[in-house]
């Protein structure tokens, strides 16, 4: 969704897409950024993608376990993971608890990938 400058709204205003079985996002797209809303249940996995962008992804609830090249770090409830452009990286759920988490990505992007 794209919102014009000093528009204020609520994730719940913003239409879900399916991404696979296990994942859902919400989209919110700026002139130089984007930022999504991604909602993962247990079991789900993200296979290992790169981008251009910078990308940020904050966890707000539940815990990602990530792999960035081929180290792997796993991050938590108010914790985020920082990665730069071109780098390689995938996550998966870890536990059995949903996880809900905020990805921030400069500059803006316009291709979101799909989990099979």
């Amino acid at each position: 969704m794209s919102l014009a400058p000093e528009t204020s709204t609520s994730w719940d205003a913003i239409s879900e897409e399916a991404v696979g079985d296990l994942v859902a996002r919400r989209v919110v797209e700026g002139r130089n950024f984007t930022l999504l809303r991604y909602v993962y249940r247990p079991g789900a996995v993200f296979p290992e993608h790169r981008h251009p962008q910078e990308q940020i992804t904050l966890v707000l609830e539940g815990r990602l376990e990530f792999t960035v090249r081929e180290a792997t770090t796993v991050v938590g409830p108010g914790e985020f993971l920082r990665l730069g452009p071109d780098t390689p990286h995938g996550a998966r759920v870890v536990g059995d608890a949903p996880v809900v988490s905020l990805n921030f990505f400069s500059p803006a992007r316009s291709e979101h990938p799909h989990v099979q």
